[in-house]
């Protein structure tokens, strides 16, 4: 046996076996498109979704959330809509790549090689729609993954400030109805005698892993105002009048 037979890694016929297979889910793609579509409507494929088939399930994720918020059945993908995500998935992240990193390494190899055997024999521009292809979806996705992951942490961000703003009102409700408390019981059980004076309550209660709290009392209301420990530059003020009831609320910072 030669050595050039024993140097070669990949058959011809494997490759050209790849390339007949993206030619084929091409037509596929297409017949199956312009059937379900109808010949008399003029079906323009999106280049996202032929490109970027995330982008159909994320539309499509999006759509059946709205759907079921709003009390409708989640509709499920038209076949050409799954066949066009298909196929660009398997083009985009199987094919192209596999040709051009298997054309890349025979191209090394042969110029490594003291034979001199010839590079890959697939078509210069089948080769080159292929390297291209390859080289656009990973030049795309970075920078669609860096905003997908600021997209991430800006909501997780927002949902930890928003779940420190409900803590606090709740914490404020457990607040009020102690001074409450102390406002209907009478003096001589320790109240304040419809009054709102000298009400005070313990420092685990005015200091919490969600807020520091001041107290402000007078004889008919108590004004609260809370600093949220996590988010120094977020805060609430609410005041309660002699009926119990919180009012005037105002938010500062990210709490607005």
């Amino acid at each position: 046996m030669s050595s050039k037979t024993e140097n070669l890694e990949f058959s011809h016929g494997f490759l050209w076996q790849i390339g007949l297979l993206t030619v084929v889910v091409l037509a596929v793609v297409i017949y199956s498109t312009r059937s379900l579509e109808g010949a008399s409507r003029s079906v323009v494929p999106d280049p996202d979704s032929m490109l970027f088939p995330w982008l159909v399930a994320g539309r499509r994720t999006i759509e059946n959330g709205l759907s079921a918020f709003s009390g409708k059945t989640p509709g499920i993908a038209a076949i050409n809509e799954s066949a066009r995500a298909l196929a660009a998935l398997l083009i985009g992240t199987i094919i192209c790549p596999t040709i051009f990193l298997l054309g890349w390494r025979q191209r090394r190899l042969s110029a490594d090689s003291k034979d001199g055997r010839s590079p890959l024999s697939l078509p210069v521009v089948f080769y080159g729609l292929c390297t291209a292809t390859t080289l656009y979806m990973s030049a795309a996705g970075l920078p669609m993954a860096v905003s997908g992951e600021m997209a991430r942490a800006s909501l997780r961000a927002a949902q930890a400030v928003q779940t420190n703003r409900d803590a606090i009102i709740g914490e404020i409700s457990m607040l009020s109805s102690k001074a409450r408390e102390h406002y209907v019981l009478p003096q001589q059980l320790g109240g304040g005698g419809r009054s709102y004076e000298r009400f005070a309550t313990s420092p685990s209660v005015l200091k919490t892993e969600a807020a520091e709290y001041v107290v402000t009392p007078t004889r008919r209301e108590v004004a609260i105002r809370a600093s949220s420990v996590p988010f120094p530059d977020c805060w609430v003020e609410v005041k309660l009048d002699s009926t119990g009831r919180l009012g005037d609320w105002t938010y500062g910072g990210r709490f607005r």
